[in-house]
């Protein structure tokens, strides 16, 4: 004879604030274990600007992880995550993968930092790291009028404004736009 065993039945807890779709038959320490899971992948969907990276990436991969949470971010937070590079991490970082956006981005972000009146010596320094970037002419040459003009603007003002640049680094600096 075959004999039929009723699973027991799952109630929802006050405290739980789990869907009939997602509850948990875990008991116990497993259990737990699933609710801090649980929240902190509650915590990194919703509010992806809480943490900023405070080391520079070591990497393209590690770089647009971070650029990518910091979608929702501020132009502050932006440019907070950037000057954890400097100017000889952006080749190292970026060797033949900088993309096209993100270029553009940069170009856009040190355009808004510049008329908010910020340091003049972070826009030359993220010139010269951009200019270090392998096939950066190439960046330069899809750009549109608009942008190329915003880059001509943003190199005359690093290159008369910044008081770190070196003479090399304004010459690799200018030799972007050629």
């Amino acid at each position: 004879t075959i004999t039929t065993v009723k699973a027991p039945e799952i109630q929802k807890t006050p405290e739980s604030n789990e869907t009939n779709d997602t509850v948990s038959k875990s008991v116990g320490l497993v259990k737990e274990i699933e609710k801090q899971s649980n929240s902190a992948i509650d915590k990194s969907t919703h509010s992806k600007t809480e943490f900023i990276e405070t080391s520079p990436p070591l990497s393209s991969v590690g770089f647009y992880s971070t650029w990518n949470n910091l979608a929702n971010a501020t132009d502050t937070e932006k440019i907070k995550f950037l000057n954890t590079m400097k100017s000889k991490d952006y080749p190292n970082i970026f060797k033949h993968s900088l993309e096209p956006s993100v270029f553009v981005y940069f170009l856009h972000l040190l355009r808004r930092v510049k008329e908010s009146g910020h340091d003049s010596d972070d826009i030359g320094k993220h010139l010269y790291g951009l200019s270090r970037v392998p096939r950066v002419s190439a960046l330069v040459m899809f750009l549109s009028s608009a942008d190329k003009s915003s880059l001509q603007d943003l190199v005359n003002f690093a290159l008369q404004k910044s008081a770190i640049l070196k003479s090399k680094h304004k010459q690799s600096i200018q030799n972007m736009l050629k």
